[in-house]
């Protein structure tokens, strides 16, 4: 006996991305979801059926498995959720009074991890329409623009930016906190959302990764045809991990997480995560990063490093919040990206939740005193 959901997402919760489920019972032998999409008075935007599979495996501690033909959440999926997100331009006479509220910067970098953030970002309280606002980058040698999309996120104001991929370029992720200070005077917090590449025997598809400590596998000595690591890793916020590792996600959100059934709902890692330049698509290049410089990283990605490189002596608070998107083995491509990015954009929002967490975020006092390093 399986159970077949049916989701309609509705006006009263298009700004959350979420969905309310009804079951039925059903005989077949795999999960039909159907989702249908509507707004205002508009008619369905999309309805679609897929057939949702979950496999498993024995190998290493069991977590090896992985979903099979999972379109819960396409690219154009939440592109159609964005296009009908109400937002305007940050009214000037707002600005430092909007702008002082902001505790939280969320971190993007591709488009499936912007879509999935934003489409869960609410307008702040008393307003109707989620706030942009553009700052130019006050460089010799930059005319560029920083925008920020600003409003609720769980219980704490809180603002997406979607910068470029990687540590090393100027619009990038090593620059991101310097740039927000300017803009956010009161900003607690700075996470990095989205999707990572994940260890096979540690995790499965689109389990939620969160990071202990970050290790930049490009500082390293290369010799006899393998890497000796000369850096150090480098410890995500002790207040940050504590929070995440008291949450309860994925098994109290009743929104997006009702969508999978209770035998595949993803789950939350905490660990090693290995940063660096690369784009990882080789098994024996990721095995011989893995054995080089942390046997124990439960995953990999491209912006941790320099985050944490830019916010640790600030002493600002930051963590790596990414969600399995393949497994590194050339074998790498985008069908996941999307479902990933949802989940973990979802994992943040739960945790902020917390009606606790913006008074000790407003707290930088506290904070800087309970920032724990390894």
């Amino acid at each position: 006996m399986f159970l077949r959901p049916y989701i309609s997402l509705t006006r009263t919760n298009i700004h959350r991305g979420v969905s309310r489920l009804f079951f039925k019972a059903s005989s077949t032998s795999s999960v039909v979801t159907r989702t249908q999409f509507s707004h205002r008075k508009d008619a369905s935007l999309l309805i679609r059926s897929t057939t949702r599979r979950y496999s498993g495996s024995s190998e290493g501690d069991g977590v090896t498995g992985h979903l099979e033909n999972s379109l819960l959440w396409t690219k154009d999926e939440l592109s159609q959720i964005i296009t009908k997100q109400g937002q305007a331009p940050l009214p000037p006479n707002l600005n430092d009074r909007i702008l002082n509220q902001v505790q939280v910067l969320l971190l993007t970098v591709n488009k499936n991890e912007f879509n999935a953030t934003k489409s869960l970002l609410e307008p702040l309280k008393g307003h109707d329409s989620i706030f942009t606002y553009h700052h130019r980058l006050d460089s010799l040698h930059s005319t560029d623009t920083a925008i920020y999309y600003i409003g609720q996120y769980g219980s704490c104001v809180a603002a997406i930016s979607k910068i470029d991929p990687g540590s090393a370029l100027r619009t990038g992720v090593s620059f991101a906190p310097n740039l927000a200070y300017h803009c956010f005077r009161n900003l607690g917090a700075i996470i990095a959302v989205g999707v990572a590449c994940g260890v096979e025997g540690k995790s499965r598809m689109c389990d939620v990764l969160v990071s202990s400590k970050v290790v930049n596998y490009d500082k390293a000595r290369v010799e006899g045809g393998g890497f000796t690591s000369r850096g150090e890793a480098i410890p995500a916020s002790g207040y940050l991990q504590q929070i995440f590792s008291q949450s309860e996600w994925p098994h109290v959100s009743k929104d997006i997480c009702s969508r999978l059934s209770e035998t595949s709902l993803p789950e939350i890692h905490q660990g090693t995560i290995l940063s660096g330049p690369y784009l990882i698509d080789d098994a024996k290049f990721k095995a011989k990063l893995l054995k080089s410089f942390a046997k124990e990283a439960i995953g990999i990605e491209m912006e941790g490093s320099g985050l944490f490189a830019a916010t640790h002596q600030t002493r600002t608070h930051c963590i790596l919040v990414k969600s399995v998107c393949d497994f590194g083995d050339g074998k790498k491509n985008k069908t996941y990206q999307p479902t990933a990015a949802v989940l973990a954009a979802d994992c943040v929002r739960h945790v902020l939740s917390d009606p606790q967490v913006p008074g000790m975020l407003s707290n930088q006092t506290m904070m800087k005193n309970n920032y724990q390093s390894e």
